[in-house]
């Protein structure tokens, strides 16, 4: 259940930049279209997080590695609440999307790792329950308090909130991947980019996840800011 709230909170993230966007980019003095930059700076970082997980998850553990993960989105989002510059949203992107990448990947590692596969797709249900949160927060921190520094201060608040339970639980993290049963081992054993990229399917779902992420930035960043 932990990893599932993480879950909401990781999908609460994702829409903010583009319902926040038509108040924001005034506020910086950007050029509208620049948020594509911004998502960007996110997403590769994104990226680059997801392709060293493993190494983070066999090193740290499935806990310090959400601890920390949370943690950066927090304080990023924090950053964000209070940044007039467009250079600064651009660094903060950095920690936030590296923050999304290690709880995206790592969430699924460890599910899949303990768990039984219906859970892994409870799992993306929870993401889509906070995607759908996101936007309703920002919403409300845009008419409650005509800013849109307001959603990011409470989605960063959450993030903190969240950080505060993951350590508090840090036993029970640690006691998962010491248990010696199939599904402990199984996650110690997670492989790497090269040997998953050998698996029957992997190119094919590989380029597959590409296409579609790309229609889920594109909708989620530009589908927020138009309606």
């Amino acid at each position: 259940m932990i990893v599932y709230i993480l879950f909401v909170s990781l999908g609460m993230v994702e829409p903010l930049l583009g319902g926040a966007w038509p108040s924001m980019y005034s506020d910086i003095g950007a050029d509208p279209a620049v948020a594509g930059v911004i998502s960007m700076f996110i997403a590769g970082s994104t990226i680059l997080a997801g392709i060293v997980n493993a190494r983070f998850l066999r090193r740290f553990g499935a806990g310090v590695v959400f601890a920390t993960s949370v943690g950066l989105m927090g304080i990023a989002l924090l950053g964000f609440s209070v940044s007039s510059s467009f250079v600064l949203m651009l660094l903060l992107a950095i920690p936030l999307g590296f923050g999304v990448g290690h709880m995206d990947v790592g969430a699924n590692s460890f599910v899949t790792a303990h768990y039984k596969p219906q859970y892994v797709n409870w799992l993306h249900g929870f993401w889509a329950l906070g995607a759908s949160i996101g936007p309703v927060v920002m919403a409300f921190g845009l008419v409650q308090f005509q800013t849109w520094r307001a959603g990011y201060r409470m989605v960063g608040g959450v993030h903190l909130v969240m950080l505060i339970i993951v350590l508090a639980l840090l036993p029970l993290w640690r006691r998962a991947s010491a248990e010696k049963t199939e599904a402990a081992q199984s996650e110690q054993e997670t492989p790497g980019l090269l040997e998953l990229s050998r698996l029957k399917g992997a190119k094919a779902g590989a380029l597959t996840l590409f296409f579609a992420g790309g229609m889920e930035l594109a909708t989620g960043l530009w589908g927020s800011t138009y309606l």
